[in-house]
């Protein structure tokens, strides 16, 4: 079983309860959708105030981009920012080490019916089944 069919179930036993069948299908379609233009690995992204965010997609340490939200804009759920220099203070070296921040899709619950609604309409325009009957 892949990690999407993992998804995929979990969505239809455990979601159903708050979100109903159609959601759970339109959630499904828009997860397959995020899965597509995602990587199959998270990646480090980097940051730096000596950072450029032009044409830059953060993902090289010796060219890091210059603010945490252009890195999240190019970021998936699971992807790490590295920020330069924003973590604890080491005494000895006399410098600030690196910040690790990894990112996380979350969604509330149980999701509120404007969520719901958004996934609906979302899927209409965006059709996919994952496993087709």
């Amino acid at each position: 079983m892949t990690l999407l069919d993992d998804i995929w179930t979990n969505i239809d036993f455990a979601g159903s309860e708050f979100w109903g069948k159609e959601a759970c299908q339109a959630m499904k379609n828009m997860i397959h959708a995020v899965a597509l233009v995602s990587s199959s690995e998270p990646v480090t992204r980097y940051v730096a105030t000596s950072g450029s965010d032009t044409g830059n997609d953060c993902t090289d340490e010796m060219n890091p981009c210059l603010t945490i939200g252009h890195a999240v804009s190019k970021a998936n759920s699971g992807d790490t920012l590295r920020l330069k220099s924003k973590g604890v203070y080491d005494r000895k070296k006399r410098r600030h080490g690196d910040q690790y921040v990894t990112l996380k899709v979350m969604l509330p619950d149980p999701p509120d019916t404007e969520l719901k609604r958004f996934v609906e309409d979302w899927s209409k325009t965006h059709p996919y089944k994952a496993r087709p009957d």
